[in-house]
């Protein structure tokens, strides 16, 4: 079971949480609905699910590279892409999900019936 502490390790000093239990459980959800159980180990979903909610913190509150002195704004960490692509947790993430069993889910879908595709 992963927890805060675990997360934080992870996570630059900036961005600490008090308490991740949302982005973990939320983490475990996507993952524990998928067929991956049947092709990780259980060490290796656990280094999943750390990533993702790593992921998913970092892409509700984006972290900062730079703070606020004088009238100077604050800047946020570079964007490389949507999705998992947002944060380098979500890249790393991607990399561990190397069958492709979770990022499938993503995927968009395409129907083709009687020489229609939709």
């Amino acid at each position: 079971m992963i927890r805060t502490a675990d997360l934080n390790q992870i996570l630059d000093d900036a961005d600490q949480l008090t308490d991740g239990t949302a982005f973990i459980d939320t983490a475990e959800a996507i993952i524990d609905s998928t067929s991956a159980s049947t092709y990780y180990g259980a060490d290796h979903l656990d280094k999943m699910r750390l990533w993702l909610a790593a992921h998913l913190a970092c892409a509700k509150n984006p972290p900062k590279t730079g703070k606020k002195m004088g009238k100077s704004s604050e800047t946020f960490q570079q964007v490389f892409g949507t999705g998992l692509n947002s944060t380098r947790y979500g890249q790393v993430f991607k990399t561990l999900d190397y069958k492709g069993y979770i990022l499938r889910l993503s995927k968009p879908v395409t129907i083709k019936a009687m020489g229609y595709t939709a």
